[in-house]
């Protein structure tokens, strides 16, 4: 093998693929996500393993191709390929192993996993490919690189004609789609496709050994193929390529079963439910939903639907209905469509993709995008730039907490982190931001415009992208007529901690290593879910380790807290400085106020909950704090609480304990209010509606009465009592002076009217 290496690195070609291999490496060592070895570098690096592999193969063939060479001796030259390649291939490897001492790579071993089913597997398809394919013609590199270049068009085909983002494919191996999700799919299927590019790689290979030595560069391809000839010896050649063939057979009829590829129907049959509605077909699953529950999501579908119309001045044909995907959980989303936490919309098929407990926070978002078809460009029925697909939805959505996208944008614009607005609208743009930031400046410039100078031009824009001629004016100059808007809006409510925390969050581009760490935190949440406590308190701190988050710090809190390690908790939020922009994130200001409080600490403890108020970053994390503030001046209030916060008590302990504290006039509101939170997740909405409703009388404080009449309100609207709910939204006015969530407490309202008539 070394002889053969020796031998042809004299050739100026393999230098030359040397020299391309090593400048690639040394370009994306520049490039954020792809300087490290992991999935990204690795797909990146199946195109120079195609072309270079495939072309340098042709080459050293045709040096072969002068001599009259026996069938064994042309099975040594193609191993001779193979190995010259997978030696070149060693060079963007090492050099990606030097760049780890300058760019941190959490997970060498998976990362060369990456390598070897990646690039690797790319080359020792396309090696076979190119010499078959040389055999065959004289245009050899024109034919190869159309052939190439068609394989991989077989991931536009599969992420368009099927539900899915994903796709497997033989040049690139494996293409996770467009989504925000940070960990990708087990290795397992692409493992299992690999082995049958591996066959696949097998079967050319024994074609390529069987017509070499009977074909001849001066005949035509029709006379060679005619003046083939089949001898006894040819037997076992004949019986290997059938077995390969008929293993391609088997993958692909069982694609679904291994996870390479789900059709609509495979995914209609794993969730099973299917209801119709006039507008949608909603498939679902099985077993999930009740009788009532399924009519409501019926009728709250088109309920959106009919916001979204009118809104927006569109609807759909008179026969045409939207397809409506609703999964029951993370893991079978992932495995049927390839994204988790990212709901998905594919407007070309008028198909929506979505958790079950994502339905009621952004269903009316990805209808948007389903909406916007009717005025998209051909073929994608969407915009071509990502900004004015979701500037347009988050529009005409334009729903939220307390605060609007408009008083966002203003303090963003007040602390000076309003930037690189026009860059957003580009084609790439978006998507090299942190999603929080990009979602919020394009929905309210779009809101801006439309409200400006009206829908007809966002429509317009829309499919063309032209600001000049659309408005008469340059982005630059509307974006200048933007910020002078912002200046009017009242942002007194947003606080500087708040915009910190929700926006500078950093982008999957510029985190460390990226892919590792959320895998590592995914191992850790089912740790916790599972309440193995002290495994996810270690993975969660190996995570921190590897690349200090707010992810890993609050699952590394959170496992603490369970396990009353309480003085760890504070050793370390000490230790992050004042200075750190972990020590104003919301959950780990809960947890490490938490933390005080059962340890004694109720000084500390009040300050950092009343700080976690005053940040007014989101409702939850509002009522939280105002309840742990109403909880912790109480006497022996760690005591009386911290085992029902933290504890391990089955739901009949909890009962029970509750009852007891109930019993004190001083523990009795507290108690009742996480009687009516436990109700809520455990008890049927009756239940928790009447729960709900008995905290009234103990709060006079204003947050807490605000969360707790949405929360009765909701449990009566989940249990069909929409007069009663109605009632309750029109009271919760009264405890909020956001025009926002006046706004939405009006619109709660005429849900009720409209579902309640719905379900009739």
């Amino acid at each position: 093998m070394l002889a053969i290496l020796i031998a042809y690195s004299r050739l100026p070609s393999v230098r030359t693929a040397a020299i391309i291999y090593f400048l690639a490496a040394g370009v994306l060592t520049q490039v954020p996500l792809f300087n490290y070895l992991g999935y990204e570098f690795s797909a990146a690096m199946t195109l120079p393993a195609a072309f270079i592999g495939g072309f340098l193969a042709i080459e050293l063939f045709r040096l072969h191709r002068r001599f009259e060479l026996s069938r064994k001796i042309w099975m040594s030259g193609f191993f001779s390929y193979v190995v010259v390649n997978a030696a070149l291939l060693l060079i963007p490897m090492a050099v990606m192993m030097v760049n780890a001492f300058a760019v941190k790579n959490c997970s060498m071993v998976r990362g060369i996993v990456y390598y070897l089913l990646l690039p690797y597997g790319t080359m020792l398809f396309c090696v076979p490919l190119a010499v078959l394919i040389a055999t065959l013609t004289r245009h050899a590199r024109v034919l190869y690189s159309l052939a190439v270049l068609a394989i991989l068009s077989q991931i536009l085909a599969v992420t368009y004609v099927q539900p899915q983002l994903f796709a497997f494919n033989p040049i690139l191996g494996y293409f996770p789609g467009i989504t925000y999700d940070e960990t990708l799919a087990d290795l397992t299927p692409l493992m299992l496709y690999r082995e049958f590019t591996t066959v696949a790689s097998l079967l050319l290979s024994v074609v390529f050994i069987f017509v070499v030595t009977q074909f001849r560069p001066e005949r035509s391809l029709l006379n060679n193929f005619r003046s083939l000839q089949f001898s006894q010896r040819d037997r076992i050649v004949g019986i290997a390529a059938s077995v390969f063939m008929i293993l391609l057979l088997i993958g692909h009829d069982q694609r679904s079963a291994l996870g390479i590829e789900h059709s609509s129907a495979d995914v209609q049959r794993r969730l099973g439910g299917v209801a119709l509605t006039k507008h949608f077909v909603l498939y679902y699953p099985l077993g999930a939903l009740t009788a009532r529950e399924l009519a409501m999501k019926k009728a709250e579908a088109e309920f959106h639907y009919q916001v979204v119309a009118s809104r927006l001045h569109e609807r759909i044909g008179e026969n045409e209905k939207i397809t409506v995907y609703v999964y029951p959980d993370q893991a079978t989303k992932r495995l049927l469509i390839g994204s988790a936490n990212t709901e998905i919309t594919k407007p070309w098929r008028r198909e929506i993709h979505i958790l079950l407990g994502s339905f009621d926070d952004v269903f009316r978002h990805e209808l948007v995008h389903v909406m916007a078809a009717n005025f998209g460009v051909p073929v994608i029925k969407a915009s071509l730039w990502m900004g004015l697909n979701e500037g347009v939805a988050g529009a005409v959505d334009w729903t939220g907490d307390e605060i609007s996208l408009h008083q966002y944008a203003a303090a963003l614009d007040r602390d000076s982190l309003l930037y690189d607005v026009e860059s957003l609208f580009s084609y790439t743009g978006f998507a090299l931001q942190s999603s929080s930031y990009a979602y919020t400046v394009v929905g309210s410039f779009t809101r801006y415009l439309i409200d400006r100078y009206g829908l007809s031009h966002v429509k317009a824009l829309f499919r063309s992208g032209d600001f000049q001629s659309e408005y008469g004016s340059s982005l630059p100059a509307l974006i200048v007529d933007w910020k002078k808007f912002l200046s009017t809006i009242d942002i007194s409510d947003v606080t500087p901690e708040a915009v910190r925390v929700r926006y500078l969050q950093t982008p999957i581009f510029r985190k460390t290593c990226a892919r590792v760490v959320a895998a590592q935190n995914a191992v850790a949440a089912r740790a916790f879910r599972s309440k193995d406590y002290a495994s996810a308190e270690k993975e969660f701190e190996w995570s921190y380790n590897d690349a200090p988050s707010s992810g890993a710090l609050r699952g590394l809190f959170q496992a603490q807290l369970h396990q009353g390690k309480y003085a760890d908790i504070a050793d370390r939020f000490h230790r992050l400085g004042n200075n750190s922009s972990l020590t104003i994130q919301p959950s780990i200001l809960l947890a490490a106020g938490d933390a005080a409080w059962l340890s004694g600490e109720i000084e500390t403890a009040l300050h950092l909950h009343r700080s976690l108020l005053a940040m007014n970053y989101h409702s939850a994390y509002n009522e939280a704090a105002a309840l742990r503030l109403m909880i912790i001046p109480l006497s022996n209030s760690g005591r009386a609480f911290g085992t029902l916060l933290y504890g391990s008590l089955s739901d009949s302990a909890k009962d029970a304990w509750i009852r007891t504290l109930s019993v004190d006039r001083k523990y009795r509101p507290a108690a009742l209010y996480l009687h009516a939170l436990y109700a809520s997740v455990d008890s049927s909405a009756d239940k928790a509606a009447d729960a709900w409703q008995k905290t009234f009388a103990g709060l006079d404080e204003k947050t807490l009465r605000l969360a707790a009449t949405l929360h009765a309100a909701d449990a009566l609207y989940r249990n069909g009592d929409f007069e009663k709910s109605k009632a309750l939204f029109w009271e919760a006015n009264n405890y909020t002076e956001s025009p926002l969530r006046r706004e939405l407490l009006q619109e709660w309202i005429e849900r009720c009217d409209f579902i309640a008539e719905a379900m009739r």
